[in-house]
């Protein structure tokens, strides 16, 4: 399902109320029977802006996919990892890399139905 090179971004699902929110974005280095060993970067929220950064220490993190605890995206090819951050944006949740976005947010905005505010 998942090769060498493939690109993923992984939400870690927040189990109780107090949970920070965790991402991690990375290339796939193996993929076995649903375990995916992936070589990346974590993404962190800065506490006083409250802005997600990057981190700049490389590390491998053991994704389970079937686990339930996250979520995991398959990014395209042509992704720059290196580029690659968090916004939030009117109302959104955008994880992009300039030429790339892809909206996180996990709710629809609906537009207010005519003559509703």
């Amino acid at each position: 399902m998942l090769n060498p090179g493939d690109k993923l971004f992984v939400s870690h699902r927040r189990l109780f109320a107090d949970d920070e929110p965790r991402f991690f974005a990375g290339r796939v280095v193996a993929y076995e029977h649903g375990l995916a060993k992936v070589a990346g970067h974590a993404f962190v929220r800065e506490r006083i802006r409250g802005e997600f950064a990057r981190k700049s220490d490389e590390r491998v993190k053991i994704v389970p996919l079937g686990s339930g605890a996250v979520i995991v995206y398959q990014l395209p090819a042509e992704v720059d990892l290196a580029a690659l951050r968090l916004e939030s944006r009117q109302h959104a949740f955008l994880l992009t890399d300039g030429s790339f976005t892809m909206n996180l947010t996990d709710r629809v905005l609906q537009a207010a139905a005519p003559g509703r505010k």
